[in-house]
């Protein structure tokens, strides 16, 4: 008897361990389950970035592969207050045919290209506001690529204002930046809108000192007139009344 109760408490014990084991498994279970996504998200996110170990030979190794292109960019010097302007900018990776021993003309230049290229536009001053219409990176990996951005830009009050356009290669889809061109400012002068009753607002003072001196002029003319009228009969009268020789 005192045997069979001892089988019942071993197998009691057993059976516990077997549950607490049971368990401890589920959990562990469902905790890799909830890090495996974590996991994949941290190790996808490493695999585009240098790891530090070789972070230097990887930009070094990334540099060497860019090479010269070329790029157009809208020039503006002029913008009417309450209108409205497109900039255009267009990066190719062929060379920009040169005229020989001359600078590029005004509105292009070359940039290291061969890796996804962002441009960016600022522009600063309470007279201008700028407004993206294309994405901010494009691929130009080969010298047959070519991509194209474009703002839109609102001049809503008469001053001056400024643009500026740079250029980045970045290493893959990160924020490591390979090359970059110094930024390309434009001052801009942002006229007011002509129109006849505005050129008349802007000019009232103009307009009333000529108006007061056409005024004070008429009085003055006619008072030589009747001067002269006076001394052309005086004369006539004197003819008349002079005596014969």
């Amino acid at each position: 008897m005192t045997w069979h109760r001892e089988r019942l408490g071993q197998g009691g014990i057993a059976m516990g361990m077997r549950k607490r084991t049971a368990v401890t498994v589920t959990v562990a279970v469902g905790v890799a389950a909830a890090l495996i996504p974590l996991l994949y998200v941290v190790m996808a996110n490493s695999d585009t970035r240098p790891r530090k170990g070789n972070y230097r030979s990887t930009i070094v190794s990334a540099r060497k592969g860019l090479f010269e292109g070329s790029f157009r960019y809208s020039t503006i010097e002029r913008a009417t207050a309450g209108g409205i302007t497109s900039f255009r900018v267009t990066v190719e990776g062929a060379r920009a045919h040169r005229p020989s021993g001359g600078e590029p003309s005004r509105g292009s230049g070359s940039a290291q290209v061969g890796a996804l290229m962002g441009a960016r536009l600022s522009c600063a001053g309470s007279h201008i506001t700028c407004t993206a219409n294309s994405s901010e990176r494009q691929p130009v990996l080969t010298p047959q690529d070519s991509a194209e951005w474009e703002w839109t830009i609102a001049t809503p009050e008469a001053g001056k204002a400024s643009v500026a356009l740079t250029l980045t290669a970045y290493y893959e889809d990160t924020k490591e930046v390979l090359a970059e061109t110094s930024p390309l400012a434009q001052v801009i002068e942002v006229e007011k809108e002509w129109s006849f009753w505005g050129m008349i607002g802007d000019s009232w003072q103009w307009f009333a000192g000529v108006l007061a001196v056409l005024a004070g002029a008429v009085p003055l003319v006619e008072h030589l007139e009747r001067r002269r009228r006076r001394a052309a009969e005086g004369e006539e009268g004197a003819e008349r009344h002079a005596p014969a020789g």
